[in-house]
């Protein structure tokens, strides 16, 4: 696969970083989609947990988040983002994720 690539994401991502809410994330490159200063930010964290959340201001809104470098347990590779819009964790709403297409 490609280096760079965003492989999921949710409806509430799309509404955080597409420009309109409504272009698609999936393939896209993760540089021509997240801000380069909170892609900085991200690459040099890929360590922390939920208790370690940074904060950060993304186009416009406070976000706290975190990341985890996959392959840990699994021949997975790249980079888990996982972003939180408020103070408190939402329960996972099954409808919020995108579906991949083939």
């Amino acid at each position: 696969g490609e280096e760079g690539l965003i492989a999921i994401a949710n409806q509430r991502a799309h509404l955080l970083l597409s420009a309109d809410g409504k272009k698609p994330l999936l393939g896209e490159l993760a540089d021509a989609i997240i801000p380069a200063d909170f892609l900085s930010e991200i690459l040099s964290s890929v360590h922390l947990q939920y208790a370690d959340a940074k904060q950060y201001i993304l186009n416009g809104r406070s976000i706290d988040y975190w990341c985890r470098s996959m392959g840990t347990f699994s021949n997975s590779n790249g980079v888990l983002l996982i972003i939180n819009e408020g103070s408190q964790i939402e329960p996972l709403n099954i409808d919020d994720h995108v579906t991949l297409e083939e």
